[in-house]
């Protein structure tokens, strides 16, 4: 089509669209007519010459061609058609500017709707031909996007107005008729920030693109509403008139972002992302004026920007450049951000509408990061949680989700984590929000933590002081911001009457709470106000002292509000109200009120008040005011205080009395007495005001103490940290803090120390507590130089001060997530986040801390809770940064020149490995440790519990470092060193190793080559003997060329091994004394290394020999003739069938019997033709015609030596014969014997095991068959599990197998006449250690002398689990099974506490070998689908797969693949595959999680046995409802049986009870089936007790199966 007649196309759409034709009261037909009278050629001919060099058109030259149009409509308006269309639209955007005057007629308006919608089709001509111009174009969301993403809806109204209102056309039309190009900035605003919006979106980031998309678009829409006399006004007063037409089309949230993109507007803290965007776009998007005074759209970048603003700023000086540069600093954090995160924010030379799509920038490993990096990521990290957060704030349904999870919080700590989120981002809420979260915390007054009752309070009152949004921009002359229902003000009286007149339904003492709730509020209300306002609220609040019908409760929650306003707060009037009231209260008898009110009086009054305000309590108490306080009125007040009676306004009083005796010259003896008694009220006091009174006169005497006494009061209160009721010793830190830098050196470092064990202890509230204390010295700790600073040196006071932030660090690597959150808090508030702490004390504490802090963040997992609580912290430190850099300028962090390389398995991590880092640390090097993986025989645990011990063990240590788990460094792979030497490039690189892995590491004794270990510099750590050894018989030289620092290891640390570690785990002793003690707990909660070998078994072929399928030789009878004859065989008739050349046979030779033949199975095929002649029985050979789809053999004998040492020898010989067949596509099989002795009974009942039944007829001789086209599959395996002495326990393995037999028999019921195959793990395990073996060309037996074939064994599925083949590298790829939570669908990923699947590869890789991958199945290929493209993505040379048992399906899905595959048995098809260990609760199974959340983020990973009552086992294919149940409950009765003997042994060897805790000590991997979400199980009962609560919950679903 050419551009003639698509335009056309384009305008007639255009002028018929059903809206435009009602509007202009015209059919379809009418419009074809009008428009049709002019030749359309013509009209476009004209229309495209008229337009300008770029083939944009103009308005004034598209008028002039459809002026006949026009003319036919109606006469033009005065003002000349462009300007009444112009003005129109004004008008409907800015009512107030009667853009219009006076009435209009009809074809003036018909012709300006013509006009219009003409130009609209002419602009949709440029969108679709022209090239996108950002400065011109301006692309909006389709409404089927923004319902899609379910974006906000208030863009759908922007949609509708841009289109029925012509909103564009309005804004191209104002670059013609006036000065000002208002859409260019909007369109480069739009296109900047739509840029950068969509690349987030695509790197997933929460980002409304109708908020950003709707906001970009109008954000300077105010402009146009300026009036004359404001033009020189318009960048100040546009914002007001943007928000005024935002709200007037009924937009307020996308208004609310518009009207808000000053660059002062980053001056709060908390901006969502779509603020940002707009801020920041409009920030790069400037414009200016050419030579011939146009108004042209520049875009910069942001530091150009920068420039050119701060050359436009009004009046700038150095207090407003300093002003503008720090917001300037966030708008660059962000751009950084957004960098980071792949994103590219230049501008193509070439503009798009839309940018491709991101590649997301590659992780950094934080350990790996220098000094910079370190604040950057830090940076970008705070930008990203803020993100995450504002966008849950924003969401309605998300923000009131949070309230009711904050509602159903039981737990104290997090309780106050949700409160203290609320209070944190309670500015950014909406009106909305902060009613509904009012609320919320108005339900909390009544909650019974009282510091809860306070926190709420407090940010009640500053949710009322903010509560409308305080408008900071500046308002046009004589205009007013209109009045809301809902004010501050209002707010505040209804909760006034809410607070002091409570509900009826409410208990006395909830009464109570929620008055005393009251000074909180009136204390957080003020100090967020000011002025006039501020006023006001004391007005509102003093309407209630005027009132006669107070209760006493009233009185005393008003005094206690009076106390909590600063008198300069005050007129004078409002003073007198104060002390009228408190008047009043004095003529009373109530001492309690009357003590409060002399606080008022003393507190509002003149100073001859407060000076008589001691007289004044004493003669309240009834004291003589006259004199001090006798030793007895003392003690008497000593009681007092610790009666719950005895009124808390009381006991404030009485401690201001024993100050003042103190303050009057007090003994000393008076002063310890005064202490100790504050020390108990701080440690029992019931009420928190008398508390935090107390801590605080205890703080304000101490240093009246001696020495000696101190220390007594400072153990005394660390003591009630101990031993102290929770809700009373969490107050102890914020004083005891504080009294701690009143203590001597030694005896401080003394109290540190002991307070150090509770971080070890598993009591988290403990320790949490002492984190706070440690929390509060270091705040502090400044004022130590000024109290003792004397008694040692400044370098002792900064290690100490290095210490403690040491040890919360090491809080915050703890496993308890209460230790750990309480460790990051003190963190962020009592460090980063402290008003007592100079930037450059927070500076020197972050160079000994910020790295630490990134490394242990990196492998948190980050729940709702933690994420709440991370943003909070992250958001004091990320303002520190901002400050420091702002103030100070940039960090310079002194980098460490010298690296110590440490691998190890570190299973587990020991002392003995800490003291070597440590003193490798202390050398001047910056220590990593690299959890190694290529010591492949060992049988550690799981990578990930490794690394978290690790982690534990080192946190408190700087400049000790775990090496990131996505690099793997194999000290024989020179290609892994030259990567670690690029990694620390123009750093010395030291290789740390002990010297017995010098004298042993095979590779060191090969030749050296390019980059081999040989040239690597070495840090050798000797043990005692191993230098004693040396001494005698001469040092030998390291095989190395590099530096070589030799390091001695103390005798003691010489002991600590991982046996005797793993000796002591077995004994339930303690072994804090060779590990770290928060390690300890950790792996005793966890139950690890419970009878774990420290090597993997080596597995070895059965002394055993399976002969290849093959012609039969009567020669093999020989061998086993005494036994048949004995038997009652007939050996002619076995040897005549034996000679037969169409029979074939298997053989089982015993090895502990030189060989000899103990199991003999032989088959003849048989044609459909000759079964009568075979059978002598009509019926029978046709219903095996029937039945057979295929080839049918017919097995002639089965023998098998009752005198093998060969376990379940028949079924075995069986099983191989059955498996042979089916290879060779034998669909149909019967047992049919030679000879009628094979008719016994142990061959009847090896037959009858799989599914082989009877087909003659009654009283004939039976004939037993089994259809064999598509067979059942069992993989017996539960006895592999077992761990050692149990799985060679007699009782253990007869239920075993009993369970077994039971399961066989249900399956046979489920599938009669069907083929039932059991492999046997031991069996399989043999072919399959043969097959590896032959192809790694090695011997199936040990060598004596270690030495491996060249390529590596890796098994990716089940089998092999914690087992190495026979002399080959053995290294498993460790994977598994997850279902979704509705089991409609599930994944294969990295087994629990296992690095990722890709990572364990790349460390598979580094190992530079060959490999051969090991499975037990391969039918659908699930797990090979999944790691087939990694292997290839990494390059591993995979050179064969061995598998158990491959299908059909699967040998193809290998072909496609072009991928080779081996495989001990082979079958063309199968109904069903089970593996047996896995219906068994317990014992095994998958594992099921939430779909699309990382293995590494779940807590705990259930287990999901595919049976009820779990879910419904469909993968048995389509059987009854029946068959479901029984299978089900013969699976659950196997396991309990099981378990229960497991459980009745386990008593009986180690005289102890087998709980589900301990399972792991018999069973390999223990699973916890799904039974309830978020439902912890009891460990202490028996996992037997759990199977019989599935029984009966399967025996009430009988009815449903039944």
């Amino acid at each position: 089509m050419d551009k003639n007649q698509l335009l056309y196309e384009i305008i007639r759409a255009a002028m018929t669209e059903k809206f435009f034709l009602k509007q202009i009261k015209m059919s379809a037909e009418e419009m074809d007519s009008f428009l049709g009278g002019r030749d359309p050629q013509e009209l476009s001919r004209a229309l495209l010459k008229s337009a300008d060099d770029r083939g944009r058109f103009s308005a004034k030259k598209v008028l002039d061609v459809i002026l006949p149009y026009l003319h036919a409509l109606g006469d033009p308006p005065a003002e000349g058609r462009l300007e009444n269309a112009y003005n129109y639209i004004l008008g409907q955007l800015f009512p107030e500017k009667n853009a219009i005057n006076g009435p209009e007629s009809k074809g003036t308006v018909r012709g300006r709707l013509f006009l219009l919608q003409f130009l609209k089709a002419l602009h949709r001509y440029e969108e679709q031909t022209l090239p996108f111009d950002p400065s011109i174009d301006m692309i909006l969301l389709k409404p089927e996007e923004v319902t899609a993403n379910g974006y906000t809806e208030e863009y759908l109204q922007l949609r509708r107005l841009a289109d029925i209102g012509y909103l564009y056309e309005f804004m191209r039309l104002g670059t013609e008729l006036t000065p000002f190009n208002t859409l260019g900035h909007i369109a480069g605003v739009h296109y900047v920030a739509m840029h950068l919006a969509y690349q987030l979106a695509d790197l997933r980031i929460p980002v409304d693109l109708a908020l950003v998309s709707g906001a970009a678009a109008g954000h300077d829409i105010g402009k146009y509403g300026c009036r004359k006399s404001e033009e020189k006004r318009v960048p100040y007063l546009h914002y007001y008139y943007t928000d005024l037409c935002f709200n007037r089309f009924d937009m307020p949230l996308i208004g609310h972002i518009a009207a808000n993109h000053s660059t002062w507007d980053l001056e709060l803290d908390n901006l969502s992302v779509e603020s940002l965007l707009l801020i920041y776009a409009d920030f790069r998007v400037k414009s200016s004026r050419d030579r011939r005074g146009r108004e042209i759209v520049n875009f910069y970048t942001l530091e150009e920007s920068f420039n050119v603003i701060l050359s436009k700023l009004d009046n700038v000086d150095a207090a407003k450049e300093h002003r503008y540069r720090r917001v300037y600093n966030k708008l660059k954090d962000f751009e950084d951000y957004v960098i980071d995160l792949g994103a590219d924010v230049s501008l193509p030379d070439s503009p798009q509408s839309r940018p491709g799509r991101p590649v997301a920038a590659p992780h950094r490993d934080y350990s790996l990061l220098r000094g910079d990096q370190v604040v950057d990521e830090l940076k970008y990290l705070s930008v990203e949680h803020n993100i995450y957060l504002m966008n849950k704030f924003n969401n309605q349904e998300d923000f009131a989700s949070l309230l009711e999870t904050a509602r159903s919080e039981k737990q104290w700590k997090n309780l106050r984590t949700y409160v203290s989120i609320l209070g944190e981002y309670s500015t950014y809420m909406t009106e909305k929000q902060k009613q509904m979260t009012m609320r919320f915390l108005c339900e909390l007054l009544v909650h019974r933590e009282s510091d809860i009752r306070n926190q709420a309070g407090d940010i009640i009152g500053q949710i009322i002081a903010h509560f409308n949004e305080e408008y900071k921009k500046e308002l046009p002359a004589g205009v007013d911001l209109p009045q809301k229902e809902v004010t501050n003000e209002s707010v505040w009286k209804d909760l006034l009457t809410q607070i002091l007149l409570p509900d009826h339904k409410l208990t006395d003492q909830h009464k109570k709470w929620i008055e005393n709730s009251l000074k909180s509020i009136v204390y957080a209300l003020l100090a967020n106000s000011s002025g006039d306002r501020r006023g006001a609220y004391i007005d509102d609040l003093l309407f209630w002292y005027r009132k006669d019908d107070l209760t006493e409760q009233n009185k005393e929650a008003l005094l206690q509000a009076a106390m909590m306003i600063d008198p300069d707060f005050c007129t004078g009037e409002q003073k007198e109200v104060f002390l009228d009231f408190s008047a009043g209260i004095m003529t009373g008898k109530n001492s309690g009120l009357k003590v409060a009110a002399a606080g008022v009086r003393s507190h509002f009054g003149e100073q001859e008040a407060k000076g008589s305000y001691i007289a004044e309590l004493k003669s309240c108490l009834g004291y003589d005011p006259g004199r001090e306080l006798t030793r007895e009125e003392l003690s008497e007040m000593y009681l007092d205080n610790l009666k719950a009676s005895t009124p808390w306004p009381v006991k404030i009083a009485n401690i201001r009395l024993m100050l003042n005796t103190l303050e009057n010259g007090g003994s000393e003896e008076q002063v310890l007495h005064v202490a100790t008694h504050l020390g108990n009220l701080v440690k029992v006091s019931e009420t928190v005001v008398v508390r935090r009174r107390a801590g605080e006169a205890l703080v304000s005497i101490i240093d009246r103490m001696p020495l000696s006494q101190r220390n007594e009061i400072a153990v005394e209160l660390g003591k009630g940290l101990e031993i102290g009721d929770y809700q009373f010793s969490k107050y102890i830190p914020d004083y005891l803090g504080m009294i701690m830098l009143h203590l001597p050196p030694r005896e401080l470092d003394e109290l540190i120390t002991d307070l150090e064990k509770f971080l070890g202890a598993t009591n988290g509230q403990v320790a949490a507590a002492v984190l706070h204390t440690f929390g509060i010295v270091t705040e502090n700790y400044n004022i130590y130089e000024s109290v003792f600073g004397n008694a040692e040196t400044a370098q002792a006071r900064l290690s100490r001060k290095y210490k403690l932030i040491s040890l919360i660090v090491r809080g915050f690597a703890n496993y308890n997530d209460t230790i750990s959150q309480e460790a990051l808090w003190t963190i962020g508030k009592n460090i980063f986040g402290s008003l007592s702490l100079s930037l450059r004390e927070k500076y020197d504490i972050f160079c000994h801390c910020g790295k630490r802090i990134l490394t242990l963040y990196e492998n948190r997992r980050e729940g709702e809770l933690d994420f709440f609580n991370n943003a909070a912290v992250l958001k004091h430190i990320y303002r520190f940064i901002c400050e420091y850099e702002l103030e100070v300028g940039a960090f310079d962090i002194e980098e460490i020149r010298k690296i110590a390389f440490f691998p190890g398995t570190f299973d587990p991590f020991s002392l003995s490995h800490k003291a070597i880092a440590t003193e490798i640390r202390d050398m001047g090097y910056e220590v990593y440790l690299a959890l190694d993986e290529f010591s492949w025989s060992k049988k550690t645990q799981p990578r990930l519990q490794r690394r978290k011990i690790l982690s534990m063990s080192v946190s408190d240590e700087e400049n000790i470092y775990i090496f990131p788990d996505d690099i793997p460094v194999n000290i024989a792979n020179p290609k892994d060193l030259i990567r670690l030497r690029e990694i620390f490039c123009g750093r010395e690189l030291y290789f740390v190793a002990g010297s017995d892995v010098i004298e042993n590491a095979s590779c060191y004794r090969v030749p050296p080559s390019d980059g081999s270990i040989h040239s690597m510099n070495h840090i050798i750590f000797k043990r005692s003997s191993d230098e004693r050894r040396d001494a005698s018989v001469g040092e030998t030289p390291y095989p190395n060329s590099g530096d070589v620092i030799n390091l001695h290891l103390e005798e003691y640390f010489e002991d600590i091994s991982s046996t005797r570690i793993r000796e002591n785990i077995d004994s339930g002793r303690d072994i804090s004394n060779l590990i770290d003690p928060v390690a300890q707990n950790y792996i005793f909660e966890n139950g690890l290394y419970m009878r774990e070998p420290a090597y993997k078994h080596v597995l070895q072929a059965r002394d055993m020999h399976l002969e290849d399928f093959g012609p039969a030789d009567p020669a093999v009878l020989r061998e086993m003739e005494s036994e048949l004859v004995r038997r009652g065989y007939d050996m002619n008739a076995l040897t005549s069938y034996f000679s037969r050349k169409d029979v074939r046979m298997v053989v089982i030779r015993d090895g502990k019997q030189n060989d000899k033949a103990v199991a003999v199975a032989a088959v003849n095929r048989l044609d459909s033709i000759d079964l009568l002649s075979a059978f002598h029985d009509q019926d029978i050979a046709a219903y095996i015609r029937s039945m057979a789809a295929g080839s049918i053999a017919v097995i002639g004998g089965l023998f098998f030596s009752e005198r093998s040492s060969i376990t379940n020898l028949s079924q075995t010989i069986l099983v191989e014969l059955l498996s042979e067949l089916l290879a060779h596509d034998f669909t149909y099989v019967v047992y049919h014997p030679c000879d009628k002795a094979g008719l016994n009974r142990g061959a009847i009942r090896a037959v009858t095991k799989q599914g082989f039944v009877n087909i003659a007829p009654e009283g004939a001789q039976p004939i037993y068959a089994v259809n064999a086209r598509s067979p059942v599959i069992i993989f017996k395996n539960v006895d592999t599990l077992i761990k050692h002495p149990l799985n060679k326990n007699e009782a253990v393995l007869a239920a075993v197998e009993e369970a077994h037999d039971r399961l066989l028999a249900m399956l046979r019921r489920i599938y009669p006449g069907e083929l039932v195959i059991s492999y046997n793990a031991g069996i399989m395990y043999h072919k399959i250690i043969h097959l590896l073996t032959e192809i790694n060309s090695v011997s199936p037996v040990p060598y004596e002398k270690k030495s491996y074939g060249r390529y590596m064994a890796v098994p990716f599925g089940k089998l092999l689990e914690g087992s190495a083949v026979p002399n080959t590298v053995t290294k498993s790829l460790h994977t598994e099974k997850y279902f979704n939570r509705d089991v409609t669908d599930f994944t294969i990923e990295e087994s629990g506490f296992y690095s990722t699947i890709e990572n364990q590869i790349k460390t598979i890789k580094s190992f530079n070998r060959p490999v051969i991958l090991v499975d037990d199945l391969l039918h659908k290929g699930y797990r090979m689908n999944e790691i087939d493209p990694i292997l290839k993505d990494n390059n591993v040379d995979v050179i064969n797969t061995v598998v158990g048992v491959q299908t059909g399906r699967g040998r193809d899905l290998m072909t496609i693949k072009e991928r080779t595959v081996e495989s001990a048995y082979f079958l063309p098809n199968l109904k069903c595959w089970i593996d047996e260990s896995d219906m068994y609760p317990y014992i095994g199974g998958d594992s099921i999680k939430d779909e699309g959340v990382p293995v590494a983020d779940h807590d705990f990973i259930s287990s999901l046995n595919l049976l009820l009552p779990f879910t419904v086992p469909t993968f048995l294919g389509k059987i009854s409802r029946e068959s479901f149940y029984d299978f089900s409950m013969t699976c659950l009765e196997n396991a309990g049986s099981i378990l229960r003997t497991l459980e009745e042994e386990y008593q009986k060897v180690f005289e102890r009870k087998l709980t589900l805790k301990r399972l792991g000590e018999v069973i390999t991997d223990p699973k916890n089936p799904d039974l309830f979400a978020h439902v912890k199980l009891d460990e202490s009962m028996a996992a037997s007790a759990f199977v019989e609560m599935n029984i009966e919950k399967l025996i009430r679903m009988r009815k449903m199966f039944k």
